[in-house]
């Protein structure tokens, strides 16, 4: 799993520009994050990319990110459970569930 790792530039330096592509060792790297549970928004601030760049790079590394895959990871028994107790999905994370 893919730990934070420490920033060496100083809070006030410039930021870094927006970079288009990125370096092989920067793509097994945010795939690792992503892997881990990292969110796109999330990656694409980490790395100082925007949000499609990290998109595009994912799906070149065969990861589907269309919402119907996200829906079907989702058991049918926590889908069931937030049904049931008429709360959403979100609500469910995190809690134990029959």
């Amino acid at each position: 799993m893919a730990t934070a790792r420490d920033s060496t530039r100083a809070p006030d330096d410039r930021p870094l520009p927006q970079q288009n592509t990125l370096h092989r060792s920067v793509v097994k790297l945010l795939i690792e994050d992503y892997e881990a549970g990292a969110s796109t928004y999330e990656l694409a601030e980490r790395y100082n990319v925007r949000r499609n760049t990290v998109r595009d790079t994912l799906r070149r590394a065969g990861f589907d990110l269309s919402a119907k895959a996200k829906r079907a990871a989702i058991p049918q028994s926590i889908i069931d459970f937030a049904r049931d107790n008429r709360i959403t999905i979100r609500d469910v994370e995190g809690r134990r569930y029959a």
